[in-house]
């Protein structure tokens, strides 16, 4: 939702409660009969709408709007009339939706709400915005997205107490010359005795006031901390879930903490890019950790932290969950000694494991294995000579007294090494490598349009063009899919599925309209004759290529893994929860 300052005089109308979805598109007849009501009285547009609906006899010449029909013409809506872009509230259709969701979300939306706040000092509010922050005292979610001179005019319109409130996302941007000790603190939902989830982005130094002490769940991605040293000095009595991604922070970026003990502490994600998380897990225990997660490449003494840190905690029995990027470990016998603390771990994610340290893996005698409970193992760039060791876990832990393991990933740093792996393992190998590497280049023009759409533009290898010119690509890379000749099923991997399926699923407001080109029945096409050339594969081979990075082993018979990959949890490749060691994203 977009507040735009002084608009002309508008109604509000509230939402109607029987509302019915389509993905379908309009017919050009609908697209008439919507595109005058916009055009011809913006002012009651969602009247029009709304009688439209509730008439009782259908009228052929003039059918019911559809809400999937009007979400999809409403970006134009908002283009062509700015000033009415927010009557209606957020709504965004995909396919995923049914019409019981659709109703649930009718019947909340005043108490969660989306909107992005541009430069005001708050008397030159759009009437919308004034509706909305009235309002307030409703709220259980809020999404906002403003910049660090709005922090006044929006403490202003805020100053009662949200008892509602229980989950805030904060993204605030920042512009050119802007300082923040001019824009002061950020105190709009410091009074909120039902908040508990916060997430936080932000890329410069930021005051907030918050109640820390009563949050279970606090998210941050900065390049300096700002939750993180108050939620730890308020003793986090409540809080159960801690993340801080640190974007360039320095080798240092929190001050000397006090030690405390975290009690209910259960997740711990520490992901730092350039920095380093010394302070955070040499001050803190946390008898109750089940989960962490930590990258650190600047320090080298991170293992041995980590190590110290669960000693003291003495929460090896509860651990279910390891993941580490960091730098090579001094002693390889120091991550045998480290599993053994923690019997009941299911998820291992470690990198820079040596041969030794696999061999380890195996067990202190043959048919014990180290870690007798462990299901899901991923490795980070792991070497050349570890790839058949990794083989013999995998054979050992298929013994009926063992629990054999579901699933191991295998992650590379980069598609080269990835496909030099491929002649080590057994995994289905294209015939032709010059066909392969062709259809390759077109599915990953293809995986960065996708990424244009969904991002609105605002990332992919086309973002310079306009809309126009990556409709016409969108359109030259479709055409030469349906062109390829596939005379090797082989030539078929997940990653041509997870693709073709991301394209499909675009919201409809998203994927070009152009009635020449067609691109959600292309896709859709493609995606399913695809689908039968690759239940055609070889079977039989043990691993899986999962996009252009990672290879992937799933334990049980040919059926039940074939429907992991084409519609359960394995469907889409190169998720940003399995890249997190190499890309900042937030988890």
């Amino acid at each position: 939702m977009t507040l735009n300052a002084n608009p002309p005089e508008i109604s509000l109308v509230a939402p109607v409660p029987k509302l019915f979805a389509s993905n379908e598109e309009p017919t050009p007849q609908e697209r008439v009969l919507v595109t005058t009501a916009i055009f011809g009285a913006e002012q009651s547009l969602g009247h029009n709408i709304h009688l439209r609906r509730q008439r009782p006899n259908v009228d052929l010449h003039n059918p019911p709007y559809q809400l999937g029909h009007v979400c999809r013409l409403w970006r134009n809506v908002c283009l062509a009339i700015p000033e009415i872009g927010c009557i209606l509230p957020p709504l965004l259709l995909t396919k995923r939706n049914k019409k019981l969701d659709v109703g649930q979300h009718l019947s909340t939306t005043p108490a969660s709400v989306s909107f992005k706040l541009g430069e005001f000092d708050g008397s030159d509010l759009h009437p919308a915005a004034m509706w909305y922050f009235k309002s307030c005292k409703r709220w259980k979610t809020v999404s906002l997205q403003l910049y660090q001179s709005s922090f006044q005019a929006i403490t202003s319109k805020i100053l009662i107490q949200m008892p509602k409130l229980e989950t805030l996302h904060l993204h605030i941007k920042h512009k050119p010359r802007e300082t923040s000790r001019r824009n002061g603190n950020f105190d709009a939902f410091q009074n909120a005795p039902a908040l508990r989830d916060v997430h936080v982005e932000c890329m410069i130094p930021t005051l907030l006031n918050l109640p820390w002490s009563q949050l279970k769940s606090y998210r941050e991605r900065s390049c300096h901390p700002i939750g993180i040293i108050p939620i730890l000095r308020q003793d986090a009595l409540s809080l159960e879930r801690l993340t801080w991604i640190g974007i360039h922070s320095g080798t240092n970026p929190l001050p000397t903490l006090h030690a405390l003990v975290v009690y209910r502490l259960t997740h711990l994600d520490l992901v730092m890019y350039d920095g380093s998380v010394h302070t955070i897990i040499n001050m803190i225990d946390m008898p109750s950790l089940q989960e962490l997660r930590v990258r650190d490449t600047a320090n080298p003494n991170t293992f041995i932290d980590i190590t110290s840190m669960l000693r003291r905690s003495f929460a090896g029995y509860s651990m279910r969950r390891l993941s580490m990027y960091t730098c090579p470990r001094q002693d390889q016998s120091d991550l045998a000694e480290l599993l053994r603390r923690m019997p009941h771990l299911v998820e291992l994610e470690c990198n820079n494991f040596s041969v030794n340290e696999l061999k380890q893996l195996l067990g202190d005698s043959p048919g014990v294995p180290l870690v007798p409970h462990l299901r899901k193992f991923v490795i980070y760039d792991p070497v050349e000579l570890s790839l058949p060791v990794v083989d013999e876990i995998i054979d050992q832990r298929s013994h009926p007294l063992n629990v054999p393991l579901e699933v191991v990933r295998l992650v590379f740093a980069n598609e080269k090494a990835c496909d030099d792996a491929c002649y080590h393992l057994d995994v289905i190998r294209p015939n032709n490598k010059e066909v392969h590497e062709r259809l390759a280049k077109l599915l990953t023009d293809l995986a960065g349009l996708v990424e244009f759409y969904k991002t609105d533009g605002l990332h992919g290898p086309v973002q310079p063009l306009t809309q126009w010119k990556a409709e016409v690509k969108l359109n030259g890379v479709l055409t030469a899919l349906e062109d390829f000749e596939i005379e090797d099923p082989n030539l078929i991997e997940v990653r041509a599925l997870s693709i073709l399926t991301e394209l499909w699923l675009l919201d409809a407001h998203k994927i070009p309209r152009g009635q020449k080109y067609n691109f959600t029945d292309r896709a859709r096409a493609l995606l399913d004759a695809w689908i039968a050339i690759f239940r055609r594969r070889e079977k039989g081979h043990r691993w899986i290529r999962h996009g252009p990075r990672s290879f992937l082993y799933l334990a049980g018979d040919g059926e039940w893994r074939e429907r992991q990959l084409l519609g359960g949890e394995y469907r889409f490749v190169d998720e940003p929860e399995l890249l997190w060691p190499y890309e900042d994203s937030m988890i």
